[in-house]
């Protein structure tokens, strides 16, 4: 199944569980190369996700590479579904009154 967290992808969450903090901590130089400019906020995302999961062909997605070419500008759930069954990404969809409740999950358990 491909899931990705629809239109709140590009929210940025710090959840604090006890004393635990996950978050996505990635070089300047790397969150350099993943400027928006276009509006690829979605793209950009998957992207950074992929750095930090070890995820190459996420980590690819908005720039052209091995996988294909890069692909950019807005990006709805069933867009986003349509490129990670091409590329084989395996992405969480979730979209309307659960979206935040599984944000939080994602951020409990290191998933971004």
């Amino acid at each position: 199944m491909h899931y990705i967290v629809g239109k709140l992808l590009a929210v940025v969450v710090l959840l604090t569980i006890g004393e635990q903090i996950h978050t996505m901590d990635l070089s300047k130089d790397t969150r350099v190369k993943y400027i928006n400019p276009d509006g690829s906020c979605v793209q950009l995302s998957i992207g950074l996700a992929g750095i930090h999961a070890n995820v190459p062909v996420a980590a690819r997605l908005p720039f052209n590479s091995e996988f294909g070419p890069g692909i950019r500008g807005g990006s709805g759930p069933d867009r986003v579904t349509a490129y990670c069954d091409k590329r084989h990404i395996a992405a969480w969809n979730v979209t309307g009154p659960q979206t935040i409740k599984w944000m939080e999950y994602g951020c409990r358990t290191g998933r971004f």
